[in-house]
């Protein structure tokens, strides 16, 4: 089974993948936690980005598969495969300043402040990734996930939505303000929209050829 890690952004389908790939993986998969200690801290709605780049935990020997929210960097001496799955950058910050943001910060713009481009400072260059998923099409993403590892999920392959408050509504500057603030992010997801587009050409061409 192939050796993978997960970097979880918040807010894209993430906890959605980690049930799917622990129903593989089971215990041979691990989440590092680390980033638990620093929520406290505040170092604003993006801290993820900005956390030590040294592993600070050391995972079980039987470990084959790892996730969590850390960058790109954090693991990446293990030379094991990465995985990442990503959503279009302003619907992602709106959902997570309605779950969690508005405790953080207080105005929308506060918020986006404090975590510009971070999506970027997180994922790193997409060429290192095995597989790149988009939220806005899970269902697919996870199938060609399956063909890309080499696995086969569970199912059903449930799409889990942790949101429970009503969703921010910015006003038209605050969204024009986000995205003259944020264009490494809105350039990463266009790169991702390519990417993805290329993955699911080879993985239509895969399937041909397995069935022939």
């Amino acid at each position: 089974m192939t050796n993978l890690i997960f970097v979880h952004v918040p807010k894209c389908a993430g906890t959605s993948v980690i049930i799917a790939l622990k129903s593989v993986y089971g215990k041979q998969m691990w989440v590092d936690r680390s980033f638990r200690r620093y929520r406290g801290e505040k170092r604003g709605w993006q801290w993820q980005s900005r956390l030590p780049l040294e592993p600070s935990n050391l995972f079980p020997q039987n470990t084959t598969c790892i996730t969590g929210h850390f960058t790109w960097m954090k693991w990446n001496a293990l030379g094991w495969r990465k995985i990442v799955f990503l959503r279009e950058p302003y619907a992602r910050a709106v959902s997570q300043y309605s779950v969690r943001g508005h405790r953080e910060a207080a105005t929308f713009m506060e918020f986006v402040r404090t975590g510009e481009n971070s999506i970027s400072r997180m994922v790193g260059d997409l060429r290192q990734y095995l597989f790149v998923g988009l939220q806005e099409h899970f269902d697919e993403s996870m199938e060609m996930l399956e063909w890309y590892v080499g696995i086969k999920f569970a199912r059903p392959i449930p799409f889990r939505n942790f949101r429970r408050v009503p969703v921010y509504e910015p006003t038209e500057g605050e969204r024009s303000d986000f995205l003259k603030l944020n264009g490494l992010d809105l350039d990463l997801y266009k790169e991702a929209k390519k990417v993805f587009n290329r993955q699911r050409e080879e993985y239509s061409v895969g399937k041909t050829k397995a069935k022939a």
